[in-house]
């Protein structure tokens, strides 16, 4: 059994949720995600998350939001990176969330996904970065998907299933 121990490393000891542990959803008032699809700003207002400034096309899918928000706690680094490891830009897409003082509170940078060779298995991962933690880290790709950053905002549909012309809202939301 004292073998097992002789083959441990420091990086085996590591934390793998240190980057994400901290997070407590009751802080957040408001945030900002962009990624290469989409971006947008959305802040809690009367317990319900809305677009900042207000857009009468798109509506924000509360769900997600409350999924984004309990996922971010649980996510795990797959592996710790030195400067040199980093293969992709990973200050171009980031989720940002602020505080009820509008100050940060959290912040997660993320590269485009690539394909990896990590212990003879080929995996889709994302080069990311927390501000909470000073090293940049791999996370595999299943695990950002959870996100779902990309169907927070969907555009609004009639009861048919239709998508509102824009020309439509306009006249309706006057009319209100």
């Amino acid at each position: 059994t004292f073998d097992r121990l002789n083959d441990i490393t420091l990086a085996d000891l590591r934390d793998y949720k240190l980057p994400f542990a901290g997070f407590d959803k009751n802080k957040v008032e408001k945030f900002f995600y962009e990624t290469s699809l989409k971006k947008a700003t959305l802040a809690k207002k009367n317990n319900q998350w809305q677009l900042e400034p207000s857009d009468s096309v798109n509506e924000v899918q509360q769900e997600k939001v409350n999924g984004l928000l309990d996922l971010i706690k649980n996510l795990a680094a797959k592996q710790y990176l030195t400067k040199s490891d980093i293969k992709k830009d990973i200050s171009k897409q980031k989720v940002v969330f602020n505080d009820v003082a509008n100050n940060l509170y959290f912040e997660l940078q993320f590269s485009d996904s690539e394909k990896k060779k990590i212990n003879n298995e080929e995996k889709t991962i994302r080069y990311a970065k927390t501000n909470l933690y000073p090293e940049a880290f791999l996370m595999d790709e299943s695990e950002f998907e959870k996100l779902s950053l990309n169907d927070i905002i969907k555009i609004k549909v009639n009861n048919e299933g239709k998508t509102l012309p824009v020309e439509a809202e306009k006249s309706a939301n006057q009319d209100a």
